[in-house]
């Protein structure tokens, strides 16, 4: 049915006739006058008059009067901003209102939420306990980065989020993760000693030997005869240090090369220890013990051998060290002139790197399974034509990782460079591997040459290069019966053999460089002329 303009009026008179006084909404505009209800402008409930003024004890806030905070406010405005007219403060994710001129924050999270990866921030990584969005540059007290997760105790201002550690703050990592990656942000094992701040790292866990519980020794120390360990009363022997340490902690021994020591050093099952010259000193640590083993590491140990000179003295047939089911490594150090084998290595984990082994009338290193590596390494001149043990001696399932290493002239009653049983496995790379000159040296086809200067007929191809027996030369090293060997000119018998591939030694026996290219060719050998 069509209405008529008449009929339409008074429709709308009936349902206006029908209120009372007619509350505005926000956003709703009503005439200031009274209407016909007699809902007079300025009360409570109705319009605002004309100058937006109200009542006593009213304010005017959308065009409509309302109780004022204060009773004796009889004028003013309250702007409230609808909820797509709101003003979001940076980082808040919320908005604010604005009441009589003043700006009142809006919570913007959660802190039940908890205070990190909180859902309800978009902006800022952390929930405050007071409910705001912020980076971890605003974080402080309870809420401090430790206090969100001690894990990431460290506030990193350039991204605004917590982290494990930064550059120079480094208190944060401990354990087997003391090296802060400045790049990374993250805690990371050690590697090398200088990683440390005691200069000692615990390789095979990453951890660093404690810089506050150094055990001292000098042969010549005033009081070393009522040593304590101190560096003021330092123990007289190395083997008195280490017979000190009773309980499994890591021990780092420092000892002043004063004189020789001459008493035999044996390390208990269960301990870690190691042991090197003072940071201040450039002269090896000579051990001189007569007619004995110099060194014997029982079960369990992980000894760290520094700087270590191991000389032989006396008629007996002693070792220079004799690992049992343990970790041994020497670095920097020598083992020379013993009556016995150089190296006796049973069930152990054994690491030469930069070491060397020679004139050891026994032979250079007898290993019965376990695993030896060697790096930049000389084995030369050890054993005798009677000698059991050749340069390496691999019996039983022993794992070889042989690299920039040189194995020549030794002397044996079989293979003179490299013999081994069934069950040895492992690689040699970028060695000189041979024998004294009258024969094959090696007899070991279970072990990978590659890249290596040899003597073995059974070794011709796989990147090697072969000399027969009848043309090594005591010429191409400084000095064999000496154990230096040094190559000798500009050594190009062997420049060439060897391939340098990422993660290799960037440097030689002697710490001179090498070509830290991957694929670069290379002097084969632990020398770079």
């Amino acid at each position: 049915m069509r209405l008529t303009w008449s009929a339409l009026g008074f429709a709308l008179g009936l349902g206006f006739g029908g209120l009372g006084c007619v509350p505005v909404s926000p956003g709703t505009t009503t005439d200031t006058t009274s209407d016909a209800t007699g809902c007079e402008p300025g009360s409570l409930g109705c319009v605002c008059m004309e100058d937006n003024s109200c009542d006593e004890g009213l304010i005017c806030a959308s065009n409509e009067c309302i109780p004022g905070d204060d009773p004796g406010t009889s004028t003013g405005s309250v702007e409230t901003t609808s909820s797509t007219d709101m003003t979001t403060e940076p980082g808040t994710g919320s908005g604010t209102t604005t009441t009589s001129g003043s700006t009142t924050e809006q919570p913007a999270c959660d802190p039940a939420n908890g205070v990190s990866n909180n859902p309800d921030c978009e902006t800022g990584a952390y929930c405050s306990s007071g409910g705001e969005c912020v980076d971890c540059s605003e974080l402080a007290g309870d809420d401090s980065c430790a206090a969100v997760d001690p894990n990431t105790p460290v506030c990193d201002p350039s991204s605004g989020t917590c982290v494990e550690c930064l550059e120079g703050q480094a208190a944060a990592c401990t354990g087997d993760t003391p090296v802060c990656d400045g790049d990374a942000m993250t805690c990371q094992p050690c590697t090398s000693n200088s990683d440390c701040q005691s200069g000692a790292c615990v390789l095979d866990t990453g951890a660093c030997f404690p810089a506050d519980s150094v055990i001292w020794v000098n042969r010549l120390g005033a009081n070393c005869l009522q040593a304590t360990g101190s560096n003021d009363k330092p123990f007289c022997e190395i083997a008195d240090a280490v017979e000190s340490v009773i309980d499994t902690d890591p021990r780092l021994i420092r000892v002043k090369p004063s004189a020789m020591y001459t008493k035999q050093i044996d390390v208990s099952s269960g301990l870690t220890i190691a042991i090197m010259r003072e940071s201040d000193e450039t002269d090896p640590i000579v051990l001189q013990v007569a007619n004995a083993d110099s060194i014997q590491v029982a079960q369990n140990a992980k000894v760290y051998i520094e700087d270590l000179s191991i000389r032989g003295e006396g008629p007996t047939t002693a070792a220079g060290v004799v690992c049992n089911a343990a970790l041994l490594s020497l670095t920097r150090s020598e083992i020379i002139d013993k009556r016995g084998t150089g190296a006796i290595s049973n069930d152990c984990q054994l690491t030469l790197e930069g070491s060397r082994l020679y004139n050891n009338s026994g032979g250079g290193i007898k290993a019965t399974s376990g695993a030896v590596e060697i790096v930049n390494s000389i084995i030369g001149n050890n054993g005798s034509g009677g000698a059991m043990v050749s340069g390496l001696t691999l019996d039983g399932s022993v794992e070889v990782d042989i690299l920039y290493s040189t194995i020549a002239f030794n002397f044996a009653f079989g293979p003179q460079a490299l013999a081994c049983s069934q069950g040895a496995t492992g690689s040699i790379r970028n060695s000189i591997v041979f024998g004294s000159g009258d024969q094959n040296s090696v007899e070991c086809t279970s072990i990978e040459f590659t890249t290596s200067a040899v003597d073995s007929n059974d070794l011709m191809g796989s990147m090697n290069k072969f000399f027969s027996p009848g043309e090594l030369q005591l010429g191409w090293f400084v000095d064999v019966l000496g154990g230096d060997f040094h190559l000798t000119g500009n050594g190009p018998e062997f420049n060439g053999v060897a391939v340098w591939s990422d993660g290799d030694p960037s440097v030689d026996y002697d710490g001179e460089a090498r070509p830290v290219v991957d694929s670069s060719p290379d002097f084969a050998g632990a020398d770079i002329p």
